[in-house]
């Protein structure tokens, strides 16, 4: 069974969490917490393979949640779902940038909810255009000097050419299964490249971190 710990600031939407997640095969709840304590015991007690965040949650917790869970090894610490209440919550953006696998809505239906949670387990991120476009300004125009980072991890910084294809094409509206087709290859192979464009712009966040490029 995989364990999924509810870390939620409303207990309506939490409970209704609870009972999508309890639907599917091989999932369970391992628990629901509303704080960062809380949710801190229950990951030390019962460690999960997936935790979801409410974005709701005060901006301190939520920070502080998000680096704690994602400054580990990636084998060794749970996969992130933030659940948000529309794509235009800037919390959003920061929340990927910090290191969450993936994200979801709050009015989502209970198959798009499963389908979040399948595939985050999969290695797959999903991307909604207003989002990538974001990210695609990102790395074309970062929020600190690129220049002054030089070698493998100035490299590490760059988008590739495919990489960047596919940005543009998630960025106007294309679906997966459509962008598959154009750059023939598999639904499955497009997650697990936007899962890589979230990976680029964690380290470009780390590297700034490490640099004193950002606070």
């Amino acid at each position: 069974m995989f364990r999924i710990l509810l870390l939620q600031n409303d207990a309506t939407i939490g409970e209704r969490l609870r009972n999508v997640i309890t639907a599917m095969p091989e999932m369970e709840v391992s628990g629901m917490t509303v704080t960062l304590p809380q949710a801190a015991r229950s990951i030390l007690i019962c460690p999960p393979e997936l935790v979801l965040v409410d974005l709701q949650l005060v901006n301190t917790e939520f920070e502080t949640l998000l680096d704690e869970l994602c400054g580990h090894a990636r084998d060794s610490r749970p996969l992130v779902l933030v659940g948000a209440l529309s794509l235009d919550d800037p919390k959003l953006i920061q929340a990927i940038a910090q290191g969450a696998d993936g994200y979801f809505l709050h009015g989502s239906s209970t198959d798009e909810l499963q389908e979040a949670i399948r595939q985050v387990f999969a290695g797959e991120s999903p991307l909604a255009p207003r989002i990538a476009r974001q990210v695609k300004a990102h790395f074309e125009a970062p929020a600190w000097n690129g220049e002054g980072f030089v070698g493998e991890t100035r490299e590490a910084m760059r988008l590739s050419e495919a990489q960047m294809q596919m940005l543009e094409r998630i960025c106007d509206g294309y679906l997966v299964h459509e962008i598959a087709r154009e750059m023939q290859t598999t639904p499955h192979d497009v997650g697990l490249g936007i899962r890589t464009l979230y990976r680029k712009l964690q380290f470009d966040r780390r590297a700034a971190l490490m640099a004193g490029q950002l606070n």
